[in-house]
């Protein structure tokens, strides 16, 4: 897999992180593929929030205006289509379809991932964005991950806006979401989610749960497929 480089958020969508695709101009003056931002604010709407700006969260009209723009700049990420990632596509379409058939009668049964382990601030997350290529993970100075962060990755012909949903980790059960988060600010909803757990479980602003974890399902044209699992670290 070749070396990813930061997206230039002015030639791609910030929520798909992708070429646009029939581009509009939000009341933020941001632009964004229309399927995207629409999934975005049907998302809040079924979360019952405010509409706003995937962006800067401010709340914004649901007004789109057709943009005049076209950009004939592509991102690419170098190596998206060497042949093992191309082939792990493959894998990955035939086992996630049976995840749960294969977690009931296969004990201990697991997709391939790649875990980080180590301690807080040193820089797993940081590694995990760069294969992600999107801020999707918590950031400061003290304890940010609190509780495992799921990553399934897939290389897809369509690139799809992320989404996240929180899981039991005693009954693999989804027990919120799932939500559309842009990809230009999805660690807020990530940092939310953690805040909001330990909230409900009392566990303090230091604390860490082992009872839920995050999911996020990213489908893009310029991604691997390939599970990335970041645990809180000891």
């Amino acid at each position: 897999m070749g070396v990813q480089t930061e997206p230039d958020w002015e030639l791609v969508c910030a929520i798909c992180i992708d070429t646009f695709t029939d581009p509009v101009v939000a009341a933020d003056s941001k632009i964004y593929c229309r399927s995207c931002i629409e999934s975005w604010f049907k998302s809040q709407q079924e979360m019952g929030r405010p509409r706003s700006s995937p962006l800067t969260r401010a709340p914004i009209s649901k007004q789109l205006t057709a943009s005049p723009v076209v950009f004939d700049k592509h991102f690419m990420l170098a190596g998206a289509n060497v042949p093992s990632i191309l082939t792990l596509r493959s894998v990955f379409a035939h086992l996630d379809p049976l995840r749960d058939i294969l977690a009931a009668s296969l004990e201990g049964w697991q997709p391939p991932q790649v875990v980080m382990i180590g301690q807080e601030s040193s820089g797993k997350s940081s590694i995990l964005e760069r294969v992600a290529m999107m801020p999707l993970f918590p950031r400061g100075d003290d304890i940010t991950t609190r509780l495992p962060i799921h990553v399934h990755l897939r290389n897809a012909d369509i690139s799809l806006p992320p989404t996240l949903e929180v899981v039991d980790t005693k009954t693999n059960k989804t027990v919120r979401g799932p939500y559309v988060v842009p990809s230009i600010s999805g660690h807020l909803d990530v940092s939310e989610q953690m805040d909001e757990i330990l909230s409900e479980e009392q566990r303090g602003l230091q604390g860490v749960s082992s009872t839920r974890r995050i999911v996020l399902h990213i489908e893009n044209r310029h991604v691997p497929s390939i599970d990335l699992v970041d645990l809180p670290g000891p």
